[in-house]
């Protein structure tokens, strides 16, 4: 009786061991498009429409004040198309976050001209979160991911824990090699890089760590809307 029970208590392991192993290698299934075959193509801001409907396109609208309390300067629309063929769980957590109108209201509040300008913190201080963590959707966290840092790409901040993403991203305003493999980019400026460049050049001080990067006027993500180009 003790033999057929080590012998069923063995088959047992043996199962849960198999399906653990076709559990993980169903994780890392994910067929990447190559750089090089993502579509990158610009469209006319002025001819996206707004929509409830969820799609791949959203529109970031972003205006800039001036910090002594002058006049409010709206920003030409940014519209960024999306990639859930390169980065599906980020995609769908950025694009939840907009359904829920998560983004209106925060701010950037993190600009390093020739980097990178980082938004999406409901704290507005680089220490905030959604409440929810994502998988880190890039290389070094064992996941292919083929859209490098050019300009233009927006990525997910994080921080040292690599499924630490949450609702921060950043848009890239000068390409930096050096973060791909380590950040999940998710997406790509197809038209407005001219306010990502007006946010770059707002003037900036030092924050706690000694980095000259806070906005000095405030920018706000006055809201992100889902939209479709024509």
């Amino acid at each position: 009786m003790m033999r057929q029970y080590r012998i069923a208590i063995r088959a047992m392991l043996l199962f849960m061991l198999c399906a653990l192993m076709l559990m993980t290698t169903a994780c890392n299934t994910h067929k990447a498009p190559a750089f090089a075959d993502l579509d990158f193509s610009s469209v006319d801001a002025s001819l996206c429409t707004e929509t409830e409907t969820v799609t791949n396109y959203v529109k970031i609208s972003v205006s800039i004040t001036a910090a002594e309390g002058g006049e409010k300067t709206q920003c030409e629309d940014i519209i960024v198309r999306l990639y859930p063929e390169v980065a599906p769980e980020t995609v769908a957590n950025f694009q939840k976050l907009v359904s829920e109108h998560f983004y209106d209201g925060l701010t950037i509040h993190r600009v390093v001209k020739n980097f990178m300008i980082q938004g999406g913190d409901p704290e507005g201080d680089g220490t905030g979160d959604s409440g929810t963590d994502i998988k880190g959707e890039f290389n070094r966290n064992n996941f292919q991911n083929n859209l490098k840092h050019i300009r233009g790409v927006v990525s997910m901040a994080r921080g040292d824990e690599f499924n630490s993403a949450s609702c921060q991203f950043f848009i890239v305003h000068k390409t930096s090699a050096h973060l791909n493999g380590s950040y999940a980019s998710f997406g790509y400026v197809v038209a407005g890089m001219d306010a990502v460049d007006l946010i770059a050049e707002t003037p900036v001080k030092n924050n706690e760590g000694g980095e000259k990067s806070i906005p000095i006027n405030k920018v706000v993500i006055e809201s992100i809307r889902f939209v479709q180009p024509e």
